[in-house]
């Protein structure tokens, strides 16, 4: 975008249309603040967005556990669901993460190069969509190892979760019983 501004002050100057070039080299500095203000704006609309998602899905989580009685949380089904809930919470957010500050702006980018190509040469355009669909054809079965790997990590987290909540358990329990035996 800002190679554009330079291009049309080189124009100016070349034509020898001053008042132009003088018009353009001042609408850069405010282009640029602009961006800048969008880009913080969406940047801090898009935090407390995160947040509200954390939050909703927390006291989402509380209702449903609230519904039900002291016994129901002694089960180990209980502690691998509450478990299973709070990585799909942390999973959500991070997706909505990823669309908002990584793809979002990635296809913004594409979707105005592309327009600067059909403007300047319609075969250049076609040659860069097609380099785009190979791209994503790849990017596709790259993200399929990954998923398996991101199942994996999940379920590690899971357990490793539930082997915390058993040691502690098994800790109070011999504390417990440690205070009964004296």
């Amino acid at each position: 975008m800002f190679g554009v501004f330079f291009k049309l002050i080189i124009d100016a100057v070349e034509t020898g249309n001053h008042h132009d070039a003088l018009l353009y080299a001042l609408l850069y500095p405010v282009v640029i603040l602009l961006v800048q203000l969008l880009y913080r704006v969406s940047g801090v609309a898009g935090g407390k967005w995160i947040v509200k998602m954390h939050k909703y899905g927390y006291d989402l989580l509380l209702q449903q556990t609230l519904r039900h009685s002291h016994s129901y949380f002694t089960s180990r089904f209980t502690g691998s669901l509450l478990s299973k809930i709070n990585n799909i919470n942390e999973a959500t957010v991070s997706l909505v993460q990823d669309l908002l500050w990584t793809h979002i702006n990635a296809l913004s980018a594409l979707v105005v190069t592309f327009g600067f190509l059909i403007a300047v040469d319609p075969q250049a355009s076609l040659i860069f969509g097609l380099l785009i669909a190979v791209l994503f054809i790849f990017n596709q079965s790259l993200a399929k190892t990954k998923a398996v790997y991101a199942k994996e990590a999940a379920a590690a987290s899971t357990a490793i979760r539930g082997r915390i909540v058993d040691v502690i358990s098994n800790v109070q329990a011999v504390r417990q019983y440690a205070r009964t035996d004296k």
